[in-house]
């Protein structure tokens, strides 16, 4: 009978899942963050990780190999992208997984297979239905709760700017009042770059701080990293 030992790579490692029409579940032992974990080359790797290695080859092994399913356990080489440290905390807000009593992701497929027949209805408090892409399953000790993934990101997305704005302004008369009316003309030009309608990445100084400028509604504006720099340039 075949074992680790017999068995070769990749056969050995494909062996160990099970595949589903999206996610490909690990099967074989996890860490405590339900991550997979195989012996492979004389070391340890995350089977996320080494399913990635498989598919696509050498990477940056400073690189995060993340999810897009959100799911610890999942295999699938679709699945999985390279992000930095900033692109991968970036990503695990947007998506919630942040904070305490996040429980433990299951899929939708999982879900489906054990959820009650009565009582859930597959559309949102804000409208928006429920499918496989939109949902996310986290399961709390015994409980299921059901989230909507474009309410997450709305609330993540208006969380961010909130953010930002907030690092950004700092020792200002009434700064609760400023910052609100940042985040209000952020939201005026649609979390857009001012100047060149790109994505909003950080905030600018109409009137750099050298120049007198300050930290008022007036003069800040939402702009991306380009142009940021670019009027940096100019002074």
């Amino acid at each position: 009978m075949a074992n680790q030992h017999t068995t070769t790579f990749p056969e050995r490692f494909w062996s160990k899942i099970e595949k589903t029409n999206s996610c490909w579940f690990w099967k074989a032992a996890t860490n405590k963050f339900g991550y997979g974990e195989i012996f492979y080359n004389k070391k340890v790797w995350k089977a996320h990780r080494l399913s990635y290695f498989i598919a696509f080859g050498d990477f940056d092994t400073k690189l995060y190999v993340a999810h897009h399913c959100d799911n610890p356990t999942c295999v699938n080489p679709d699945h999985l992208f390279l992000a930095t440290q900033k692109e991968n905390v970036v990503d695990m807000v947007a998506k919630g997984r942040h904070g305490a009593g996040a429980g433990l992701l299951i899929s939708y497929d999982e879900w489906l297979s054990i959820r009650p027949k009565k009582g859930k209805k597959d559309i949102c408090k804000r409208g928006h239905k429920f499918s496989d892409k939109n949902t996310r399953i986290k399961k709390i000790k015994s409980r299921y709760a059901r989230i909507c993934r474009t309410c997450q990101s709305e609330t993540a997305r208006a969380d961010l700017v909130r953010y930002k704005v907030s690092g950004f302004v700092r020792k200002v008369e009434n700064r609760k009042e400023v910052i609100d009316r940042i985040v209000d003309k952020v939201y005026s030009i649609g979390v857009r770059c001012m100047y060149c309608g790109g994505d909003f990445e950080c905030l600018d100084h109409e009137i750099p701080k050298f120049l007198g400028g300050e930290i008022t509604p007036e003069n800040i504006n939402p702009s991306c990293n380009s142009c940021n720099q670019k009027r940096k340039a100019l002074f």
